[in-house]
């Protein structure tokens, strides 16, 4: 049903980013997510698993490449550095976690303890990133990977897939999970590009919470 606030041209355009988003992903996306860090590259990382990570902080190159090549394969389940070992566990039993990211030089004793104890129950595996150097911001490999990978078929969500588990901040109660499916994301990625203004030739700074 056409929203009422909504003119000719903005419901046309906006049926048509619907459109788009049900379109299989582009083969320049996969090839992207084929060389930097792609969770296929991990053993047993099977489509609509749930990885935890703990990226750098501070909302830089790293972490955003982490959460979306995650993110767009598998389900993506960021976890705070500050967060105490127990709120660590508890979001890990909460969203089912199978695969976890720990990437090194990040100094938070709560979630890589929780991370450590998930792993040695058989609850989750545990993979170790390093993030590149300098000249390659953002881009990470990991210490152990499967031989090949590049060969294997490429994980993909549909657009329909739960992509991102967050976690409601739990003052009041015990933190409700919040799936979020990757349609969603990709739209409102879309509507917030169009409103400013930016097309794919543009590098924009973003500051993050």
């Amino acid at each position: 049903k056409k929203e009422e606030d909504l003119s000719d041209f903005e419901w046309n355009k906006l049926q048509a980013l619907k459109a788009t988003l049900d379109r299989e992903p582009s083969k320049a996306r996969e090839e992207i997510f084929y060389r930097y860090g792609a969770p296929y590259e991990l053993t047993g990382v099977n489509a609509g698993e749930a990885v935890a990570y703990l990226a750098p902080p501070g909302g830089n190159a790293t972490a955003a490449l982490a959460f979306l090549s995650i993110a767009s394969q598998a389900c993506a389940v960021p976890l705070s550095g500050n967060m105490s070992k127990s709120e660590a566990m508890l979001a890990l039993e909460q969203c089912n976690v199978t695969h976890m990211v720990l990437f090194e030089g990040v100094a938070a004793p709560g979630v890589r303890s929780a991370f450590i104890e998930h792993a040695q129950n058989a609850q989750a595996q545990l993979h170790h990133a390093r993030p590149g150097n300098c000249s390659a911001p953002g881009l990470y490999t990991y210490r152990s990977s499967i031989k090949g990978f590049r060969n294997l078929p490429a994980l993909s969500n549909a657009p329909t897939a739960i992509c991102l588990l967050l976690r409601t901040s739990g003052t009041t109660s015990v933190p409700k999970v919040v799936p979020l499916r990757q349609r969603d994301l990709v739209f409102n990625a879309a509507i917030l590009a169009d409103g400013i203004g930016i097309n794919t030739t543009d590098v924009t700074y973003s500051v993050m919470p």
